[in-house]
């Protein structure tokens, strides 16, 4: 099969169960712990990199009424609660039962913002940070037949 490029479109966020939120963009940061290691005999800095961590937001329009959920998920009081799941973020090929360049990882949301435009505009942004310590299962196909 041809190479394929992706395009935002081919992109899909599955979320945890009971979230609800049409999500149109989101961002993820993908990075290492760098450790110095910089001696007193040393030129030059040294590092060594040290556990993954992936840090991104995702952002859309929210939903009332929806009998899938919320943006908070089961949770109607916010005070002292782990928001958060599963989140599937794919680049091409939808959710992690139909995969071909995902990330599927336990995250937690650490926060939330909503904007109300009274022209019409209506979006929730939540950030979200990896919270699984076996880090992320990451599908990228090489090959689509």
């Amino acid at each position: 099969m041809a190479t394929i490029y992706t395009v935002g479109n081919d992109g899909l966020v599955d979320l945890p169960s009971n979230y609800a939120l049409n999500v149109k963009v989101w961002s993820a940061n993908v990075a290492y712990t760098s450790s110095d290691t910089t001696g007193f005999a040393h030129a030059a800095k040294t590092r060594r990199l040290g556990v993954l961590d992936i840090t991104g937001s995702l952002a859309g329009v929210p939903s009332v009424g929806d009998s899938d959920g919320s943006p908070f998920g089961n949770n109607t009081d916010l005070t002292n609660k782990q928001l958060g799941g599963t989140l599937v973020l794919s680049c091409y090929g939808g959710t992690a039962s139909q995969s071909a360049a995902n990330l599927t990882f336990d995250a937690l949301f650490s926060s939330l913002a909503f904007n109300t435009d009274k022209n019409g505009d209506a979006t929730l942004t939540l950030n979200f940070e990896l919270n699984d310590s076996n880090g992320p299962t990451v599908v990228w196909s090489t090959n689509l037949t």
